[in-house]
């Protein structure tokens, strides 16, 4: 094998000589300069060779040191191993990226004679490369300093005595570290969510997505609900954030690529913090489903430990989004609006207010409207109050304000309130909701809580709603 192999190629003092001889020979710009110690001169071909001339096939090892980690991948029958473990998931064709870096390593400069290595950053390499032959051979790069004039990088290659100048550095295509080679994971990718859950201690998380929100609730202008409780709406844009970050997070950043109950023990995900799932469909519209795990922060606050589903590996994933799934419950998705409906489709207000009831009927005016028979002039709102006319603007202004009422949270199931401020029916016809029912109750100096569809816990501004106790009262 040996001898046919020397057939094909030259030995290695032999391309050495070769290339030596090739810079001689080379058509480029010769000149002497004067070493800067010891007088002697050093010249200086340029042009564009090749610095160790070797084939892909030849390179069976590479090894570097990158942020003080040591480096070592060996090529076998299979591929490319590392040879700490040979388990390990190694990127191969990342690997073979560094290789064709290697044989394709072109010079621009070769300088000779009088070298001091030290002039060059090369007697103590910042970076070194021990590449690995087919022959059992060795051979070293050694990158030194920049060049500040023409921005090109001193290289020292094996024994030769040439140091050269290539254009770009050989420690750029190096800078990785081990679990940066690491084959990346497919995860798979719900196209359309349908129901998220987060669970921790107990269950925090647990919102379903409708279509058909105007069918189970007295509104469609809303998507999301608490699963099972389509009176219970949740924001949609909150849901939907919450959805993205989870879509948007790096499975890339890798610390463990085969975690034993130990290590998951270490990195809080043997009985995690939160447990994430995502239910729908794929691209194809097939039902799917995605898990994941969320343990304790790394010791450098940088990220939360996170595993997903069925995988062996456990990744540090962002702190913002993390912490976002972290502090998420149905309480803090829930919809801040506390009356969602158009005026026009409201026939009747019902109000109860310190024993005194008050039956506000309604009857919308028409809008200017063009026939073929002429205009027909627009017709404006008439309201009346127990029977009596009332001013049709303060009625509106009055329906206005309540939809203007939004919730500052939500109190603790349960919680005791105070007596009954103001309660209230809104009538509409042809819906599937006909009639909306609502009451405030005292709570403290700045907030009355609101009752609907049986939930007493929506805290709202009690100085709102002593405005809309001022309106019924001058109607």
């Amino acid at each position: 094998m040996s001898t046919k192999r020397n057939k094909k190629r030259m030995g290695r003092g032999q391309k050495l000589l070769c290339l030596a001889a090739a810079c001689a020979a080379m058509v480029g710009v010769y000149f002497g300069v004067t070493a800067l110690t010891g007088g002697e001169d050093v010249v200086e071909t340029e042009g564009s060779f090749n610095v160790a001339n070797l084939s892909t096939e030849e390179i069976v090892s590479l090894s570097w040191t990158h942020e003080e980690e040591e480096i070592s991948l060996s090529r076998g029958e299979e591929g490319w191993t590392y040879d700490g473990d040979a388990a390990f998931p190694l990127a191969q064709d990342d690997v073979e990226t560094m290789v064709e870096t290697v044989a394709n390593l072109h010079a621009t400069r070769a300088l000779q004679g009088g070298t001091n290595l030290a002039d060059y950053g090369l007697e103590e390499p910042a970076f070194r490369l021990t590449v690995g032959l087919a022959d059992g051979s060795t051979l070293h790069f050694d990158e030194g300093n920049q060049n500040e004039i023409n921005g090109e990088y001193y290289l020292k290659f094996s024994e030769n005595e040439a140091v050269y100048t290539i254009a770009q550095a050989l420690s750029l295509s190096f800078d990785y570290g081990l679990y940066d080679l690491l084959t990346p994971e497919e995860t798979p990718v719900v196209s359309q969510a349908d129901r998220l859950v987060i669970d921790g201690d107990h269950n925090l998380v647990d919102v379903s997505r409708t279509e058909d929100g105007g069918e189970q609730f007295y509104t469609d202008a809303y998507t999301w609900f608490a699963t099972g409780d389509a009176e219970k709406p949740m924001d949609t844009e909150l849901v939907e954030t919450l959805l993205d970050e989870i879509a948007g997070l790096s499975w890339v950043n890798c610390v463990q690529y085969s975690a034993n109950e130990e290590a998951l023990e270490t990195y809080g995900l043997l009985n995690p913090q939160r447990i994430v799932r995502v239910d729908g469909t794929d691209a194809d519209g097939e039902a799917m489903s995605v898990t994941m795990y969320l343990g304790v922060m790394d010791a450098e606050a940088t990220g939360y430990y996170a595993q997903p589903s069925g995988s062996e590996r456990v990744y540090l994933v962002g702190v913002e989004a993390a912490e976002s799934l972290m502090a998420a419950t149905n309480d803090s998705l829930r919809a801040t609006e506390i009356l969602t409906m158009d005026y026009e489709d409201v026939t009747a207000i019902t109000a109860t207010l310190d024993g005194t009831d008050y039956d506000i009927q309604i009857e919308h005016g028409t809008p200017l409207q063009e026939t073929e028979d002429g205009v027909v002039e627009a017709t404006e709102d008439v309201c009346t109050v127990n029977g009596e006319s009332a001013d049709a603007l303060q009625v509106d202004t009055l329906f206005s304000a309540l939809t203007a009422l939004a919730s500052d949270g939500l109190i603790p199931e349960g919680t005791q309130t105070g007596e009954e401020v103001l309660s209230l029916s809104l009538l509409r016809e042809g819906h599937a909701f006909p009639q909306v029912d609502l009451a405030f109750y005292a709570y403290d100096a700045e907030h009355y809580v609101v009752e609907m569809f049986g939930e007493r816990r929506l805290l709202t501004s009690a100085a709102d709603v002593d405005r809309i106790v001022r309106l019924i009262k001058t109607l």
